[in-house]
């Protein structure tokens, strides 16, 4: 075989690996049956020791959905649920007087102490920004040696590792602040829903820092975060603006390595990414960085030593070329109302999804997509916690006391969590009123009762009380 052609077979497989990779779905139904949980548990392939712990821990044989053809598993629990990835979640109720407060939580995956994976991913990513120093010294001329070794060590190392480090911490709070985000499509051109100017707001001051290191002029970072803000513009509008600031920047980078450069194209930007890719895909052309970096193991260096061939690891936790997309994890939470807290996406009857926490009518659905990545890359702390906090009022004992149901969503459980908070003495006494208030159809039993307590009732209950002064 023509030597040559290697680098180029090389680059194919590794492209390629993963591809044949079957990724696996789990999707956990929780339906809340008057306060007590109902999950639904489904893996589209289960392995046999699988379905045997899930048997125990559900009571049963796994049944199989006549659609899909997915093993499921269904059963109704305390607060004590099932871990069926090994993770962390749980379910609280507390009951009240006027209405129930109710708080679940889901984390697929055991939470990892992440200072060794992230002390990794730096060093693969400052091994794979040294290897790109050696792929310019050769693209742009050894003439240009030491000024490329010294551009890329005191300015394009540190820069990207502190970008890396300040967007591992954004990207935690964004992933966090609603499951299921999408990125918007290219041709989207509505306004910008409350998560997008949301992630804007946490993004805009890392962007002005790290913004130092691209020598980007205060217009054209300024045209740029407008184009961020304009959900309105086309496709094409947004391509121009970021085309027309994308290439300057390059140009004043290129220009770093080659001086001499008056003009950059888009076209000559994708045949460096592949011509890189090409070296990248020689490791004899950077043995002694592979020896001297962190990010390599013992045992990796000494297959190099005798002669085997070792590839880098993925820098910062992303794969540069092929493997799996990550299994995909789905949790519906079927509440009996909309949460007044939460990071999912709610499905109301007539199928407009709305951002959990909303305003608004009884939720019929709560969705939260997650992807569950390897170990070794995807989130820094792995995929976030799913969670939803929402309230079920006594309407019967409500409307009996007060005509109408005045508490519910954030106000109900404030109301709720204030009696658990309640002396036993002064719980007998407030638990007693209630009971008398609906009989009699009027709330002064409360109020009477309300000035023996010592604690401080929520304001939504004093002024609920005191409006009929």
């Amino acid at each position: 075989m023509n030597a040559r052609f290697l680098p180029i077979l090389i680059l194919l497989a590794w492209s390629v690996l993963g591809w044949g990779c079957e990724r696996r779905e789990y999707r956990v139904k929780m339906r809340d049956q008057g306060g007590i949980p109902q999950r639904v548990f489904t893996d589209s392939a289960p392995s046999t020791s699988e379905l045997d712990a899930l048997q125990k821990s559900y009571g049963h044989e796994a049944r199989s959905d006549p659609e899909t053809g997915d093993r499921y598993f269904e059963a109704t629990f305390d607060d004590n649920l099932p871990l069926e990835l090994a993770g962390a979640n749980g379910w609280s109720r507390l009951a009240g007087g006027l209405g129930d407060a109710l708080f679940w939580f889901e984390r697929p995956l055991v939470g990892k102490y992440s200072w060794p994976t992230l002390v990794q991913r730096v060093e693969s990513g400052i091994l794979w920004l040294r290897i790109t120093k050696l792929w310019a010294i050769q693209e742009f001329g050894e003439e240009r040696a030491e000024a490329i070794d010294r551009f890329f060590e005191e300015t394009v190392i540190p820069g990207v590792v502190d970008g890396y480090l300040r967007f591992v911490g954004a990207g935690s709070v964004m992933t966090a602040q609603r499951v299921g985000f999408g990125l918007r499509k290219p041709d989207s051109t509505h306004e910008l829903t409350p998560d997008e100017f949301f992630r804007l707001q946490v993004l805009i001051p890392i962007i002005i820092d790290v913004s130092r290191d691209s020598n980007m002029t205060p217009d054209e970072l300024h045209m740029g975060m407008l184009m961020g803000m304009d959900g309105g513009s086309t496709k094409a509008e947004r391509r121009k603006a970021w085309r027309a600031a994308g290439e300057a920047v390059a140009l004043r980078f290129v220009q770093e390595l080659d001086p001499g450069r008056e003009s950059v194209s888009w076209n000559q930007i994708r045949g460096w990414g592949f011509s890189l890719l090409l070296f990248a895909a020689q490791p004899g052309k950077y043995k002694q960085l592979m020896l001297d970096s962190p990010a390599v193991s013992d045992s990796e260096k000494r297959t190099i030593v005798d002669g085997g061939a070792v590839y880098p690891p993925m820098p910062f936790g992303v794969r540069i070329l092929g493997g799996s997309k990550g299994d995909l994890m789905t949790y519906e939470l079927e509440p009996e109302t909309r949460p007044f807290m939460g990071n999912g996406i709610s499905r109301e009857l007539d199928g407009e999804a709305v951002p959990s926490g909303e305003e608004g009518g009884e939720a019929d659905q709560v969705l939260y997509r997650m992807r569950l990545k390897p170990a070794d890359e995807g989130p820094l702390f792995g995929p976030p916690p799913a969670y939803a906090f929402w309230s079920v009022p006594d309407q019967s004992r409500q409307r009996a006391i007060f005509g109408a149901v005045p508490l519910a969503g954030l106000d109900l459980a404030l109301v709720t969590g204030w009696e658990h908070l309640l002396e036993d003495a002064a719980r007998s006494r407030w638990d007693a009123a209630l009971e008398q208030a609906a009989l009699e159809g009027g709330p002064d039993r409360l109020r009477d009762v309300l000035g023996t307590i010592d604690l401080a009732a929520p304001e939504c209950l004093a002024e609920l009380l005191s409006s009929g002064d």
